[in-house]
């Protein structure tokens, strides 16, 4: 499926960001991350973002920028995605992602679930894609900078996250 525009909403929470500073701080690169985020997920009913969630494993303990998991009303597994916004340090973002998968999947497997993961690293302009499989090897896409790109690519992220996840059953989410 090829990528599509960004909606009229998204165009205009995008045109409203020019009033912040998107460069300077990780903070202000989460505006940019939680914008596309909004033009994405909500299109897909059963997932839900968790935005600063404390994540705790045997091997790491910190708080994921975002989290994608079921749409439950409270945060609990199988966790399907990790996210990190950062400055421009791409090296220390893919290594802090990584770990976040590792962690997710040590979660997922105490519960019972044992599913590819999914991460991506982003400044709010360029866009690097993870997935952890379950036999640990760890695929990267090369960089995404274009909005429809970046946009078509979370897409396409969410849509092997649903696939992934097809042995949780999602049809008991409300």
């Amino acid at each position: 499926m090829p990528p599509r525009p960004p909606s009229d909403h998204s165009q205009e929470a995008l045109r409203r960001l020019d009033a912040f500073d998107t460069v300077g701080t990780e903070a202000a690169k989460l505006l940019l991350v939680d914008a596309l985020l909004a033009e994405i997920i909500p299109n897909y009913a059963k997932l839900k973002i968790w935005k600063g969630e404390a994540l705790e494993s045997a091997t790491l303990t910190g708080f994921a920028d975002y989290l994608i998991t079921p749409s439950y009303a409270y945060m609990k597994t199988p966790l399907l995605c990790a996210a990190k916004a950062k400055r421009d340090d791409f090296t220390k973002g893919q290594a802090q992602c990584l770990a976040e998968l590792v962690a997710c999947r040590e979660k997922n497997q105490a519960e019972g679930y044992d599913l590819d993961l999914f991460g991506f690293v982003s400044n709010g302009r360029r866009w690097l894609f993870y997935q952890l499989t379950t036999t640990n090897e760890i695929y990267e896409t090369k960089g995404y900078r274009k909005y429809a790109a970046s946009s078509g690519r979370i897409g396409l992220c969410v849509r092997q996250m649903c696939k992934a996840g097809s042995s949780v059953d999602l049809t008991s989410i409300p």
